[in-house]
């Protein structure tokens, strides 16, 4: 897990980058990460996770990170529950997400927008 957190940071820096002054809209460029935990009918707990509401001082942004985390993995099992992933260990990969979403928002960083994304069909429309 530490080397694909370390390879969506490496990849953020890359593509940001590479899109050099090619932004389009002002926008900054985006990362899309399909991730296998989450089927595409849980992208808006995904969305909701990613959503930043404004620049805290670093301890109260560490605060809000751990809150939203929590709030993720709550709703992750009580409204969806079927896929069962323990998404502790992808806490660092997740809030890094969410991080650069809200510093490229910002203008406050080096690296790109990295969208999460359901990736898969959901479980009781596999069966």
């Amino acid at each position: 897990i530490s080397f694909q957190t370390q390879l969506v940071k490496e990849l953020s820096k890359c593509y940001a980058s590479s899109s050099g002054s090619n932004k389009i809209g002002g926008d900054a460029p985006t990362l899309h990460l399909i991730m296998e935990h989450f089927s595409q009918d849980m992208q808006p707990i995904l969305d909701r996770y990613q959503q930043t509401t404004q620049q805290h001082s670093k301890e109260l942004q560490e605060v809000e990170e751990n809150k939203a985390f929590e709030e993720l993995v709550t709703l992750y099992k009580e409204q969806y529950g079927t896929e069962g992933h323990n998404l502790y260990p992808y806490r660092e990969l997740l809030q890094f997400c969410r991080r650069s979403t809200a510093d490229a928002t910002n203008n406050s960083s080096q690296g790109c927008k990295v969208k999460l994304h359901g990736g898969f069909i959901p479980r009781n429309q596999a069966a």
